[in-house]
């Protein structure tokens, strides 16, 4: 009796019932939310790296452009609409990528669970990928629009140098995106190996049972 009157009672929110299932599933979605924003951060550096080696060769066009009366502003606007145009492409990519990845998971979970689960995209997370992939576009679009957009222009127009001014900064910039790649893919390599790992040690539990062939199986108490 005295540990039940000591007991603390602890109030919880309910409005998602008495399931327990987000809790559990909180830490691995942490986890996959991580290891997606990493690779979407290795996936922009390298498409920095890929605009930055295209705006090096489109110095005439810009020098040409801003012979002829462009401003800047008008060109960095220009690049950064074709950068988020990019993203916008390889959002739209991802999402159908992911609608057959979701198509492919319900035909492979037993039907119990393909009914309780709706294996659709929510137009909530349409929406959220759609704004990342502007952001994303936006700010790794922005130093390679600012770096293509300030060529030499007497230069440039003479075919001698035809490389942007601030070339130093742009390598410099360049080498430091390749090396958060790098440090990125290692660090995404170290867990994946250890998960690999994991799997194989569980495919090799022996449960008691036979398991060849066998998709779900239930207990009867008596």
């Amino acid at each position: 009796m005295a540990r039940f009157r000591a007991k603390q009672l602890t109030m919880a929110p309910g409005a998602r019932g008495q399931s327990q299932v987000h809790r559990e599933a909180r830490a691995p979605l942490i986890i996959l939310l991580t290891v997606t924003g990493t690779v979407l951060l290795i996936a922009c550096a390298n498409i920095a790296n890929l605009l930055l080696a295209r705006g090096a060769g489109r110095a005439a066009e810009m020098a040409v452009r801003l012979s002829i009366g462009a401003t800047r502003a008008q060109l960095v606007r220009q690049l950064l609409t074709e950068s988020v145009m990019l993203a916008l492409l390889g959002a739209g990519l991802g999402m159908l990528v992911a609608k057959w990845t979701l198509d492919l998971i319900a035909t492979l979970v037993p039907p119990e669970a393909a009914a309780l689960v709706a294996f659709k995209l929510d137009p909530t997370m349409l929406g959220f990928a759609a704004v990342l992939a502007v952001a994303t576009g936006l700010v790794f679009g922005l130093f390679p629009a600012l770096h293509s957009t300030k060529p030499e222009l007497a230069a440039t127009l003479k075919n001698q140098a035809g490389q942007p001014s601030g070339a130093k900064a742009a390598k410099r910039f360049r080498a430091t995106l390749a090396t958060v790649q790098i440090a990125m893919s290692m660090a995404l390599l170290a867990p994946a190996g250890l998960f690999a790992m994991s799997l194989v040690n569980i495919s090799r539990v022996d449960l008691g049972i036979r398991t060849d062939h066998l998709v779900t199986f239930s207990v009867a108490p008596s």
